[in-house]
């Protein structure tokens, strides 16, 4: 793959004089500093202004280091000055903290926005929250959000990020809160406030060189001789080794089945973790989240590289005067420095000019051509997205942001790293981890062990998948209305599974397999998608990449059914459907390739896309794989190899040191239905995949009114 950053830095330099990192971090112009010894509330006029300027319709920046209570001083006084005020967190677990702290109403998980709302001046809610007020009228509201940094790099949660910017245009002034002033485009605000501490938490900072991922006795050890201590990682079967090797009171906290945990509940309802000495957790835990415990003495984290995300994990830890930071990664050889900010406003422009082409060529003028069924062949990202509640192109600047610093830390070299964390820490040293005594056969056969209980466990759940059906609400004693209506049909009743579930120990069951996230599918799968529960089960206990893969195959067959059989109802404006169109002329059944080819095909494909990192080889193959039926073996390099048909004409290179053969791989057909089940290991009679595909085309279909397939057809003709 051509590495475009390369091309594009604005100055090499050799990493072990990496001070340029420090241009990467934004400049912008204060209106007003206040200087505190700790807490904002010792100073709130700050706060009282940025509320009075959102009242009159501002849009405020309100800059504080983590730990200064921002959340607290502007609730409390939102709460004391009666204003009518969206307060927006990004997790569910700040949302439920606050509700239990400061006392007032919020939104997350099942909890509707619109409920939060009722009879009360004040609410909190995480981000995808804001999609159910898209209808509601808030004019007489300001809107805050927290941690507004990332909102510009989270581009798993693009959506919510996008329902967030509606919201915001929909309030009648605004505040965006953050303890990390990068990423941000400053021009858009009217007032910035930033609060600097005196008393500052005093921080060591080791960056550990070398680090095995599969050995972890120098963390087993960091963490006996601790006072108390915390681990972030994102690896829940190590954070288990961990809590079952080390000699501390541990606990681990992660997203499945979190309401149930006594050390998650603890820290959002308490605000400590009063009973253990250590906490091992993934980022469920992260912004937002206070945590008082002075006696931590070290914090360890594994296998993050986002510089904004250490700051925030080691500030959860509250009252520390003194702490030990642990950092554990793999480091590249040697990289580039360069302006990242540059680098945005570069690809911006290039995506700027390619959303005006779209538009420009777009139909979307045409009446009829504004509605359409939004169907996507191919899943895919892009700096340039159509926006359907604006019927043009635009250009997505979270997803260039969210690539670019992406990339960016994850090319670091060690020293380049250090650099970066020097802007937030005034102590980083560089170590090399200690050669002791590995544990990597323990830690293996542990994660066997835990694979084959988990395994062996739900096994014994899918005997009751009947009663499982809407596991979270039947357990909190709450009922959807296709619930209600799954229920009716199977001649089931709340009581009744309430009552299994004690019989057969359900409830130990799914913890112990931590299932609470797999029944959360499964349920979705048969209460939104009608699937027949054997193959709503077999779905949600595939894994993960696999899974995609099989409902990519599906949405590509849908999309190929319903071009074939409804071409005027569907929305050809979509970028997706530009570059499966693409594909499937210029790169189609009878085509042979080689990974040369995937390299040109993915090049001129970043020419309908804008640039974009993703867009590897492998990722191309991937995209092939989910829409055709494709065979490949070695051939020998000679004259039959000009009887293929390969793109854009180009012959394959052979290698000589491969005994002159080349792989070379044929498009034969599209993927079929049949296909599919042999991926689900589905019996050739059974029927179900046929009508789950039936049911989602047909609920695409109802998706239009009659006036609007009228219009359609109209256009059509």
């Amino acid at each position: 793959m051509k590495n475009n950053i390369n091309k594009l830095f604005l100055e090499e330099c050799n990493a072990e004089r990496a001070e340029h990192e420090k241009e990467n971090y934004s400049e912008f112009n204060r209106h007003e500093i206040y200087e505190i010894k700790k807490y904002i509330d010792e100073k709130p006029l700050g706060i009282r202004t940025a509320i009075a300027n959102a009242d009159n319709g501002g849009k405020t920046l309100f800059i504080a280091p983590t730990g200064a209570g921002k959340s607290y001083s502007f609730i409390n006084t939102l709460k004391k000055l009666k204003t009518k005020a969206l307060f927006i967190l990004p997790n569910a677990s700040n949302v439920e903290q606050a509700m239990h702290e400061y006392n007032i109403a919020g939104a997350y998980d099942k909890i509707p926005a619109k409920q939060a709302l009722e009879n009360n001046n004040l609410a909190v809610m995480t981000w995808d929250k804001t999609e159910q007020l898209i209808d509601v009228d808030l004019r007489e509201y300001i809107i805050v959000v927290d941690e507004i940094h990332q909102t510009y790099t989270d581009s798993y949660r693009g959506k919510a990020i996008k329902n967030l910017n509606n919201i915001m245009s929909k309030c009648k002034g605004r505040i965006d809160i953050t303890a990390t002033p990068t990423k941000l485009e400053f021009e858009i605000y009217d007032y910035i406030i930033e609060y600097t501490q005196k008393q500052k938490t005093e921080y060591d900072v080791k960056l550990y060189n070398d680090f095995d991922n599969k050995n972890f006795t120098e963390i087993i050890n960091i963490i006996n001789k601790s006072n108390n201590s915390a681990m972030l990682m994102n690896d829940i079967s190590t954070l288990e080794f961990i809590r079952d090797s080390v000699n501390k009171n541990a606990g681990v906290v992660y997203a499945d089945g979190k309401e149930e945990n006594e050390l998650y509940s603890r820290i959002v309802k308490n605000s400590d973790m009063k009973g253990y000495e250590t906490l091992l957790n993934t980022t469920t835990i992260l912004a937002g989240v206070n945590i008082n415990n002075k006696d931590i003495t070290d914090i360890i984290i594994v296998n993050i590289k986002d510089v904004g995300a250490i700051k925030q994990y080691v500030a959860r830890f509250r009252n520390l005067k003194k702490a030990n930071i642990h950092i554990f990664n793999k480091y590249k050889e040697e990289c580039n420095v360069y302006k990242i900010e540059w680098l945005v406003d570069k690809n911006i422009e290039k995506a700027t000019i390619l959303k005006d082409a779209y538009n420009k060529v777009s139909k979307h003028t045409l009446m009829f051509e504004t509605v359409g069924i939004n169907a996507t062949p191919i899943r895919i990202d892009s700096n340039v997205y159509y926006c359907m509640k604006d019927n043009c192109y635009k250009v997505d600047k979270l997803y260039i942001k969210s690539q670019i610093y992406s990339n960016y830390y994850n090319t670091r070299t060690i020293q380049s790293f250090k650099v970066l964390l020097e802007e937030y820490f005034d102590n980083v040293n560089i170590t090399d981890a200690k050669e002791i005594e590995t544990n990597e056969k323990e830690l293996k056969e542990y994660k066997k062990v835990v694979k084959e209980i988990k395994e062996a466990t739900r096994n014994i759940l899918k005997e009751h998948k009947e009663i499982l059906v809407g596991y979270r609400q039947i357990k909190s004693n709450s009922k959807s209305f296709s619930l209600m209506q799954y229920h009716n049909d199977m001649k089931l009743s709340l009581k009744g599974c309430l009552e299994a579930y004690r019989a057969h120990d359900i409830h130990n069951l799914v913890k112990k397999s931590k299932s609470n996230s797999m029944l959360e599918l499964y349920s979705n799968y048969v209460l939104d998608n009608k699937f027949d529960l054997d193959l709503a089960w077999k779905l949600a206990n595939t894994e993960n990449r696999k899974r995609g893969t099989i409902f990519n195959k599906i949405n590509t067959l849908i999309y190929r059914e319903l071009k074939e059989e409804y071409p005027e109802f569907l929305n050809d404006e979509l970028i997706q459907v530009t570059v499966f169109n693409y594909i499937d002329k210029l790169f189609g059944i009878g085509t042979s390739y080689t990974k040369l080819h995937l390299q040109e095909l993915s090049d001129d494909l970043r020419t309908i896309l804008g640039e974009n990192w993703n867009l590897t080889t492998e990722k191309i193959g991937c995209i092939l794989n989910e829409i055709f039926k494709i065979e490949s073996k070695n051939h020998r390099c000679g004259t039959h190899l000009e009887n293929m048909f390969f793109y854009k004409n180009i012959n394959p290179k052979c290698v000589p040191c491969e005994k002159n053969r080349v792989r070379i791989y044929k498009i034969e057909r599209y993927v079929t239905i049949d296909d599919i089940k042999k991926d689900l290991e589905l019996d050739e009679k059974d029927k179900s995949l046929e009508h789950a595909i039936k049911h989602t085309k047909d609920r695409m279909l109802n998706s239009l009114d009659e006036e609007e397939k009228l219009l359609l057809l109209k256009g059509f003709m």
